[in-house]
């Protein structure tokens, strides 16, 4: 890659020279016309070198960056800027150039009069190209633009305009005035080209910086087309937020083209609003914009969309773990049978997400210090806040075989089939794998729904993590701890420093009860139950009677 090579001046092996020397990007040579460039410093002084080395670098990074982005519409500032440097430049050829005449000046005015009007002829448009034309074009290629035909019409206009007003100085010399130029400052001297910020290669270079895992990656991408589509033109430096907030509206109202369905409000904010605040944050950590204009905006949630979610009580959890036991039917593949077998009871005792489990590989099923334990890491899948952890088993899963399974498995996924794709790239392959091994967890899902657990207040497999933390609490599990065994986000920064055992987090995971197993059906200990004096027998009374019209309403 270009941005690999050192960043340093190359010596001419005969002459000791230092040159600025690099590799032109593939993506370019075929534009370019050369795979290198090599740029004489004119001086064999390290440290002199090295600065005209580090200028020009960021010179052709401006270029190639340019280049990538195709054909571009300038704006009037931008346009003016290429007229005040063409100003520049006949007004320093008028004072340095060494026999030429007024002649040449009139000449310039003339033709470029005639532009101005409109009245240029074909035969003077050849003179017009040579004389003016030529300076532009190196302009544009020296910066790596490619403007539209309506922007080329622009710049000759403009620079027209300054060619006539730097011609008419020598005449004004010529008459012994030399008093500077009163029109001179309206060109706008140092105004940088800005780049376009295309929204689709803006996020993928989000992305990349930021690792994001392959779900998230394919959730967020569809965001910029949509916001694209509704500003009608792909750069996101020009749009401001009011133009966001006008889109966020469009969402809600369901008038999105490119989506079949109108998206709700949770999924507005969540993902939408989410996708664009953290691109256009990182544009602004990466300097490449002053300000994000979707920092302060907010799409308000109704009330009840913010659904509180449930854990599988008693009769929901054994219901699922003793149809994990029984013979599964035929058509279910021998990976399936094995994520049904084992995935429900993993996510009871680790409160794991449900996708940290189904990707797990026989290597990660680990002897450390003593304790058998799961490695949740990258190195099998998304981790959501990247943190690798280890999770004790707890002794019933060990004492059902897991072990056993795990052993006769082959290195690599357990519950699915990996992509071996010899042409796949390491982004690819994650993308292909993390779709299969979520596959399967979506499979599970719809397992657990079949068997008759349908209420929308309780996910069929994110359930055993709310389960998990109640009964963690319930057995005085430390909240630290707790937290550790989850992957829940640290609260305090202290709490980052060094790792957690999986010989500390063992007694906390033995705080937990073991369900019971007989024959193929599962059962598990009521919790104990406070005994209330209820100081008469009228009392006890009502207390029962009101215990009745609870259950009867539940």
């Amino acid at each position: 890659m270009y941005d690999e090579e050192p960043l340093k001046p190359w010596p001419h092996p005969d002459s000791e020279v230092l040159y600025y020397r690099r590799r032109v990007p593939k993506d370019l040579v075929e534009l370019v016309g050369r795979d290198h460039v090599k740029i004489s410093l004119r001086t064999k002084d390290m440290h002199k070198a090295q600065l005209a080395y580090n200028e020009i670098h960021l010179k052709y990074k401006e270029k190639w960056n340019n280049l990538r982005q195709g054909y571009r519409k300038l704006d009037v500032l931008e346009i003016a800027t290429i007229g005040g440097h063409l100003y520049d430049k006949i007004t320093k050829l008028a004072l340095t150039g060494k026999g030429i005449s007024l002649h040449y000046f009139y000449h310039l005015t003339s033709m470029c009069g005639k532009l101005l009007k409109g009245d240029l002829h074909e035969s003077e448009r050849e003179h017009f190209d040579h004389d003016i034309g030529r300076h532009i074009d190196s302009y544009l290629e020296e910066r790596g633009l490619i403007v539209d035909a309506r922007t080329r019409r622009a710049i000759e206009r403009q620079c027209a305009e300054a060619v006539v007003q730097a011609s008419a100085l020598p005449f004004y010399w010529a008459g012994g005035d030399f008093r500077p130029d009163p029109e001179a400052g309206r060109f706008p001297r140092h105004a940088a080209i800005k780049p376009v910020l295309r929204a689709q290669a803006s996020f993928t270079a989000y992305a990349a910086a930021s690792e994001l895992s392959p779900a998230t990656r394919k959730r967020w991408s569809p965001v910029f087309a949509s916001l694209v589509r509704y500003v009608g033109r792909d750069d996101l430096a020009l749009i401001d937020a009011d133009t966001i907030a006008g889109w966020l509206d469009h969402l809600l109202e369901g008038k999105d083209a490119g989506k079949g369905r109108k998206p709700e409000a949770v999924t507005v904010r969540d993902v939408y609003l989410a996708a664009v605040k953290a691109v256009y944050g990182w544009l602004v950590a990466r300097r490449k914009l002053k300000e994000n204009p979707s920092r302060d905006l907010k799409v308000k949630v109704p009330a009840g969309r913010n659904r509180n979610m449930r854990e599988f009580d008693d009769r929901e959890a054994c219901l699922i773990l003793s149809a994990s036991l029984r013979v599964q039917p035929d058509d279910v593949s021998p990976l399936h049978r094995a994520a049904r077998r084992w995935v429900p009871w993993l996510c009871a005792y680790t409160g794991s997400r449900v996708n940290e489990i189904t990707q797990l590989r026989a290597e990660d099923v680990v002897f450390d210090d003593g304790v058998w334990a799961l490695r949740i890491t990258r190195d099998a899948g998304r981790v959501k806040d990247r943190k690798p952890r280890l999770i004790p088993l707890h002794p019933h899963v060990v004492e059902q075989g897991f072990l056993e399974f795990v052993e006769a498995c082959a290195a690599g996924p357990l519950f699915y089939e990996p992509d071996l794709d010899p042409e796949l790239n390491p982004v690819q392959r994650e993308a292909h794998n993390a779709s299969r091994y979520q596959a399967v967890g979506a499979h599970i899902g719809s397992w657990v729904r079949s068997l008759g657990i349908v209420g929308k207040d309780v996910g069929p497999s994110h359930a055993w993590r709310h389960r998990f933390k109640t009964e963690g609490r319930r057995v005085g599990m430390s909240e630290q701890k707790l937290d550790a065994i989850q992957g829940h986000a640290a609260r305090t920064k202290a709490e980052n420093y060094g790792r957690w055992p999986a010989s500390v987090l063992l007694p906390e995971i033995l705080k937990l009860a073991p369900y019971t197993v007989t024959d193929a059906s599962v059962s598990v200990s009521p919790a104990p139950v406070f005994a209330y004096d209820y100081g008469s027998d009228r009392s006890a009374a009502a207390a029962d009677r009101l215990k009745r019209r609870h259950l009867e309403a539940a």
